[in-house]
């Protein structure tokens, strides 16, 4: 994992009343709301025999273990122990690890590192294009036998389209890929073009030589488990691709749509574009899974080419975050970087899309 990151790991949805028993990183964890609603998230075990939490229920404020009855707050205090009685003086040392949690833009939130104090922890950054209050949304979540890496990188290969989707998003009869273009916007996320052509004897151009003016649709990976597909300003793709433990991931597809920004129509259109999209992932499930080895790192026996470009990139970067983090410094600076054609003042040109998209975004 790439530490002191927030990371999608739940649907809001998903965390109701009824505590929630979940593995994320490697770890069993109890997500549950308190009486005001706020999350609160521990190890899916009570220090006094061990007993899963997710098995008891909530009372006000704390999670209640169902074994003995010992009661545990948000921060994972140890707040009764009914067989010393509820006047007795607790041990500090009675308390289960817990995580900061978070919810935002319909997501759980959880912090992976290290944290001295929650105040100083660093805001949440989500797509600003998914902020609209106009878009109807639809979510769906697929278990994969692999690790999260490999998920992550399936959404950023170009070169597969024409070839695992040819009966849905790909075309068959344009597998040359030019560039890709990309362009890091900012310290952790990464913009690409994706734009096909059919083999007539040409060969894929170079990222500059690509004409912006035919560029429509964009992807953007935000580190460290973000993703959104922009195929137009009405209808953007986004996934979370959440790490369970070395050996599965979860992905989390949830599509926004302002075609129909009224409930009735909005939601069937949402639940039809979901249908396809289960089956564009289903294309991709199956290839992902026969992958080996199940995890990416930077360095690996795989023979890459210019269209795996925002792969290359996206390994370079995870690297360098991994490797900033354990050396206790501030990871390099990346923001501007592109390999795209440039206006006269040296900035990337920007797409059409981008700039209706620029115009309409005034959340901040």
């Amino acid at each position: 994992m790439i530490p002191n990151q927030w990371y999608v790991v739940l649907d809001a949805a998903e965390v109701s009343k009824k505590p929630l028993g979940v593995k994320r990183f490697g770890v069993d964890m109890v997500f549950w709301r308190d009486a005001a609603g706020e999350i609160a998230c521990q190890v899916d075990k009570c220090c006094h025999r061990g007993v899963r939490l997710s098995l008891g229920e909530v009372k006000g404020g704390c999670i209640e273990c169902p074994f003995h009855g010992w009661q545990f707050d948000r921060a994972g205090q140890c707040t009764l122990v009914p067989s010393n009685g509820k006047n007795a003086r607790i041990p500090k040392k009675f308390k289960v690890q817990s995580y900061p949690v978070r919810e935002a833009f319909g997501w759980i939130w959880l912090y992976w590192g290290e944290v001295e104090d929650e105040q100083t922890l660093p805001d949440i950054r989500y797509f600003k294009t998914l902020q609209d209050p106009r878009f109807r949304s639809g979510t769906f979540q697929e278990l994969w036998p692999v690790h999260y890496t490999r998920s992550v990188e399936n959404q950023l290969d170009v070169t597969h389209l024409a070839f695992t989707h040819a009966k849905t998003i790909g075309n068959p009869k344009k597998p040359i890929v030019d560039g890709p273009l990309f362009d890091w916007i900012d310290e952790d996320t990464m913009r690409f073009f994706p734009v096909t052509q059919p083999d007539v004897g040409n060969v894929a151009k170079k990222a500059d030589e690509i004409d912006m003016s035919k560029v429509r649709g964009f992807l953007d990976f935000r580190f460290p488990n973000m993703w959104q597909l922009c195929i137009s300003e009405k209808f953007i793709n986004f996934a979370a691709f959440v790490p369970v433990d070395d050996e599965h991931c979860i992905t989390y597809i949830r599509v926004h749509q302002r075609f129909f920004p009224v409930p009735i129509l909005g939601d069937w259109l949402v639940s039809v574009m979901n249908i396809f999209n289960r089956r564009v992932l289903g294309e991709d499930r199956r290839m992902v899974v026969s992958q080996r080895p199940i995890r990416s790192e930077l360095e690996m026996d795989e023979l890459l080419v210019q269209g795996d470009r925002p792969i290359t990139e996206y390994r370079r970067r995870r690297q360098e975050l991994k490797d900033a983090a354990a050396e206790g410094r501030a990871p390099s600076s990346i923001a501007g970087k592109t390999n795209g054609p440039k206006d006269d003042d040296g900035t990337r040109s920007t797409t059409a899309m981008e700039e209706v998209l620029a115009g309409e975004d005034t959340t901040a």
